[in-house]
């Protein structure tokens, strides 16, 4: 509704703003103008969006290494090379200190 009374306002006044420029154009131009800023501001939100999804599933991919490297440990027993490395890590020697 706004853009057809701009129109009709604009066709009434086309004498020129500036240099080659009329009413009609400026307000085609301010249009464009906030059309793309519109567009910028929802790229921005989507991108938001995409970044804290990315970050939720590095979170759980995350997750799931530790839980795999953990239940490999713990089929393979204490003789596996990877209960003697967790052992061995700093990690594992600060748990057991604590305890």
């Amino acid at each position: 509704m706004r853009n057809q009374s701009q129109a009709v306002i604009a066709r009434k006044i086309s004498h020129p703003i500036g240099p080659d420029l009329t009413v009609t154009d400026f307000l085609i131009q301010v249009e464009i103008y906030r059309t793309l800023v519109d567009q910028y501001n929802d790229f921005l939100i989507k991108a938001e969006i995409t970044r804290s999804k990315i970050r939720l599933n590095e979170k759980v991919i995350r997750d799931l290494k530790e839980r795999v490297r953990l239940s490999t440990m713990i089929f393979n027993g204490k003789s596996s090379k990877e209960y003697k490395a967790f052992i061995k890590g700093p990690r594992a020697r600060k748990k057991l200190n604590a305890s």
